[in-house]
């Protein structure tokens, strides 16, 4: 998660979006107050400062904050004056995707480790809070959907003044994939998992 206060911009970072890999790109035009969270593991070109708020009671802005709790931390008046921006994926990619990442860090052998045993509700979490409010009303001014990142990325780069037009390197890639084809069964879970998602950004079942 990113605040700039040099370039006046908030980054709400979700899952699976590319957005360690968004945060290492914009982190370098970032200003010296500017607050970059931290990420593990480290990435190259990653600097993480000022997102201690208070230390001695543990206060502090983190990876994967959502905007609502952003917005109590900095102030209504930071908040509306800044632009906010995430980026969101078809949620059976980016589950695919998450199992994917899951998968990669089990060690040892992971030829029981498949999608139809590691599916459930708490591997397979709705990022909708993470950009809207309590009444489920967003409260970014611009969700980029993954399938356009590049030219979503690009765009939000121009409005902003940065001179970044394209996302520089991917961070965590996914590897070790297995093939996943979904069921009919796992697409309902899925429908329902992810109800809001498909209410609002209109996605393909």
């Amino acid at each position: 998660m990113i605040i700039s206060h040099k370039h006046k911009f908030i980054f709400v970072k979700t899952r699976k979006t590319a957005g360690t890999s968004i945060e290492v790109t914009l982190s370098k035009y970032c200003g010296p107050s500017d607050v970059v969270t931290e990420i593990a593991p480290r990435e190259k070109g990653h600097t993480a400062r000022n997102f201690w708020i208070d230390k001695a009671r543990g206060v502090k802005f983190y990876n994967h904050m959502p905007a609502t709790e952003i917005r109590a931390l900095i102030g209504d008046q930071t908040w509306n004056s800044y632009f906010k921006f995430c980026v969101e994926r078809h949620p059976y990619l980016k589950t695919i995707s998450l199992f994917h990442m899951h998968r990669h860090n089990q060690s040892g052998d992971k030829s029981q480790y498949t999608f139809e045993n590691w599916l459930r509700p708490d591997n397979a979490p709705s990022d909708f809070f993470m950009y809207a409010d309590e009444r489920d009303k967003l409260i970014v001014d611009r969700v980029i959907r993954y399938k356009d990142l590049e030219r979503g990325f690009a765009e939000v780069c121009e409005q902003l003044g940065l001179p970044c037009r394209e996302i520089e390197a991917r961070a965590k890639a996914d590897s070790e994939k297995v093939p996943v084809e979904l069921t009919a069964p796992q697409r309902a879970f899925l429908d329902e998992q992810f109800a809001k998602e498909f209410a609002h950004f209109n996605f393909a079942r």
